[in-house]
């Protein structure tokens, strides 16, 4: 992973966190950067560094909400979009060469483990959740 990042950051000057926030905004283009900062779990003051690096990329562009100017409304540039569509691309051939060598079972395999680590990550969430909730 460290490769594919590594080339896309020579590429078009993304980093990981940048490009994850790149596809989050995409999927959520003029969301608030509060609602960013917790979408990506990150915070605000961070996702504030990281959007002004894209923004000085032109690969997003900020707008003050009409009703209070002190939300900021964050939208992909065409330039952004494209970028987009650049990194998706870039991240199937990663992926087919990654996975080149396996066969169908080793694949699957692969997924059925990687299933099972994801549930087991998001039941652990949950439990912090509800430990955090019943301690306030």
């Amino acid at each position: 992973m460290h490769r594919f990042y590594r080339n896309m950051a020579h590429e078009h000057g993304l980093y990981k966190g940048q490009s994850h926030l790149l596809k989050v905004i995409g999927r959520n283009d003029g969301i608030i950067q509060k609602d960013l900062a917790r979408l990506v779990d990150m915070r605000p003051p961070s996702v504030t560094e990281a959007v002004g690096r894209l923004e000085g990329l032109r690969y997003i562009r900020r707008e003050a909400d009409r009703g209070d100017q002190r939300m900021m409304h964050v939208f992909l540039t065409e330039q952004g979009k494209s970028i987009l569509d650049d990194v998706a691309a870039h991240e199937r051939d990663f992926a087919d060469t990654l996975f080149a060598r396996l066969g169908d079972d080793d694949r699957e395999s692969m997924l059925m483990l990687t299933t099972r680590l994801c549930e087991t990550l998001d039941s652990a969430d949950r439990e912090r959740a509800r430990s955090a909730g019943a301690a306030h």
